[in-house]
């Protein structure tokens, strides 16, 4: 039984492993993994799986997206 203090009523929505992150963002997993470790990304754990909620990880890549430089002509 999980404590009454872990406990959240929140829904995480879709959840993906740290492959599908990794496949969705075109860099390794390890990547992913060292984020999680970091506690720079929220993880839920499923036993002794973890997973992504997918807004995290398309807010992780859409904080990376620049724009391309113009380039003067």
């Amino acid at each position: 039984m999980v404590p009454q203090t872990r406990q959240s009523t929140e829904t995480p929505g879709r959840l993906l492993t740290i492959a599908d992150a990794a496949a969705r963002a075109a860099n390794s997993p390890a990547w992913w993994r060292k984020l999680a470790s970091r506690r720079q990304i929220p993880v839920i754990k499923l036993g002794r799986s973890s997973r992504l909620r997918e807004e995290d990880v398309n807010r992780i890549i859409a904080e990376g997206f620049r724009p391309a430089r113009e380039v003067p002509r």
